[in-house]
């Protein structure tokens, strides 16, 4: 389990008080802020997997599929469009969210139509 940003501090703090094996940057990992979403908004991405794991600044939830945060949740929506560039630079392969199902296949694609 990691915190992804701190909108998530309940779930944090009822798995600590479980027991359960809670990690700032999981082994293997490396972080990237993203700030304009959610206070403290991070992902997490493994390079030999090719795996994302995000918060809240992008969601995947049917029947509206990926897509960004709505701005009525970040704290500036422009900077957290901008800060999700950074990920265009990454061989993203799978995604997986707080909210939403996770993308298996085509990872980098799929962000980058969104955010084209």
């Amino acid at each position: 389990m990691v915190r992804t940003n701190g909108n998530h501090e309940r779930a944090w703090e009822t798995l600590g008080k479980l027991g359960a094996k809670i990690s700032r940057v999981p082994k293997g990992f490396f972080s990237i802020p993203l700030p304009g979403g959610g206070e403290g908004e991070t992902a997490f991405f493994h390079n030999s997997t090719g795996s994302l794991v995000l918060g809240d600044a992008l969601i995947h939830l049917a029947p509206h599929g990926l897509m960004i945060l709505p701005d009525k949740y970040c704290t500036d929506p422009a900077l957290l469009r901008k800060s999700l560039g950074q990920l265009l630079k990454l061989p993203i392969r799978r995604i997986f969210f707080a909210h939403g199902d996770p993308i298996l296949q085509n990872g980098l694609e799929r962000i980058k139509k969104l955010l084209a």
